[in-house]
C-alpha cells in the first residue's frame, strides 16, 4: 500500500465554503439592519419557545387538577350508589 496524504482540513474549508460558512458564522455583506433583524428574530422564536413550553405545563397541570376532580367525584359517586342500594333494600 502506498501512503496517501489527505488535507482533511482543506476538505471541511471548502466544504464550509461552498454552504457558505465562514469563521464568524455570518454571510459577507449582511447589513447592520439585516444582522439586527436576525437578532430580533432569535430573540423573538426564544420568547416564543419559552411561553409555548410554559403553556403546556399549564395546561398539564390542568389535566392533573380536573383528572384529581374527577377520581374524586367518581369515587363520591360509588359510595352514593351503594348508599341508594342500601336505602332501597331497607324500603322494599
Amino acid at each position: 500500500l502506498v501512503p496517501v496524504d489527505l488535507a482533511i482540513e482543506g476538505l471541511y474549508k471548502d466544504r464550509d465554503r461552498r454552504r457558505g460558512k465562514h469563521a464568524n458564522n455570518e454571510k459577507p455583506g449582511l447589513s447592520q439592519m439585516q444582522l439586527r433583524r436576525r437578532e430580533q428574530n432569535r430573540l423573538s422564536q426564544q420568547t416564543f419557545r419559552e411561553k409555548k413550553a410554559k403553556h403546556i405545563r399549564d395546561l398539564e397541570q390542568k389535566l392533573k387538577d380536573v383528572e384529581a376532580g374527577y377520581n374524586e367525584l367518581s369515587k363520591s359517586h360509588k359510595l352514593l350508589q351503594l348508599e341508594y342500594s342500601k336505602v332501597k333494600q331497607i324500603l322494599d
